[in-house]
């Protein structure tokens, strides 16, 4: 009877398995949560840090910057060029890959070497919230990243209920200066915007960044601006669309850093959209 026993618990799969399937659907598993992970966009490190985990980085890109801890975090590339052998000696239980960012042969690169790479496209608000709780359960911090999913959602859920019913305004969202770059209406600033009210008047662009001319944004009207700075090189910017818009349209900027990256902060960059907008309805009456 005690050996029967034996060989019934022998043949149940191991409790401590930990099985995730990335956004392409790849199924990823580990004997125990992640110690070692590669992040090979910035904003990977900078949810591993929002869920307590964030020393279990070994590995980054340029630009990994937030929060301060992650400027020590050794590098690895910078998110398109990736040192592959430099990858493969920091022995990583994971590497975290951005579906919409790092180049395609790179993923394959790694994994012809035996390397596991989950996969994670953070194409929509809700996304974030989702690849919280997925990096909770790769590295064991399931009820961290739960509650800051959590609060994510709530928020979010809070600033679509409070915009819902407010007048639809048409929003030009500006990347660059003087050479104009905007987002299409997939982009998860293009859902920001939605959130807060807006329509983006390059909605029928595609995903991903797009040159537009000046023409192009004078012909579509735009009733608010939206300038996502970095720095102060665009501030202005501000300036000479007051020049060529005068009262046409209001004209905000705000920090890009807020807004650029899909991480819970960003939260705060919605915020800041909706802010904007509010202040050219009152001044638009």
């Amino acid at each position: 009877m005690r050996l029967l026993a034996l060989l019934a618990l022998a043949a149940l799969p191991a409790s401590a398995d930990i099985l995730l399937h990335d956004d392409e659907g790849v199924a990823l598993r580990l004997e125990k949560p992640a110690a070692r992970v590669v992040a090979l966009a910035p904003h990977f490190a900078e949810l591993m840090f929002e869920i307590g985990a964030g020393e279990r980085v070994v590995g980054a890109v340029d630009w990994t910057d937030t929060p301060e801890e992650a400027k020590r975090i050794p590098r690895v590339g910078d998110g398109f060029r990736i040192d592959v052998e430099r990858v493969i000696a920091m022995k990583p239980d994971m590497v975290l890959a951005w579906g919409t960012g790092t180049p395609r042969a790179m993923i394959e690169t790694l994994r012809r070497f035996g390397l596991p790479v989950a996969v994670l496209v953070p194409d929509e608000l809700d996304s974030i919230a989702r690849h919280v709780q997925w990096l909770g359960r790769l590295t064991g911090r399931e009820s961290q990243a739960r509650q800051a999913a959590d609060a994510f959602r709530q928020r979010l859920e809070e600033l679509r209920r409070q915009h819902a019913g407010e007048e639809r305004l048409r929003v030009f969202y500006q990347i660059n200066d003087p050479l104009l770059f905007t987002v299409g209406g997939e982009h998860i600033i293009s859902e920001a915007i939605r959130v807060c009210g807006g329509e983006n008047v390059f909605a029928e662009l595609g995903p991903g960044a797009h040159a537009v001319t000046l023409e192009a944004v004078l012909a579509r009207s735009p009733q608010v601006i939206v300038i996502g700075a970095h720095d102060e090189t665009l501030y202005p910017a501000a300036t000479r669309w007051k020049e060529w818009l005068g009262d046409a349209a209001s004209i905000h900027v705000i920090d890009a850093n807020d807004i650029a990256r899909p991480t819970l902060r960003m939260l705060g960059g919605v915020q800041e959209i909706c802010t904007s907008l509010a202040e050219a309805r009152v001044t638009a009456r």
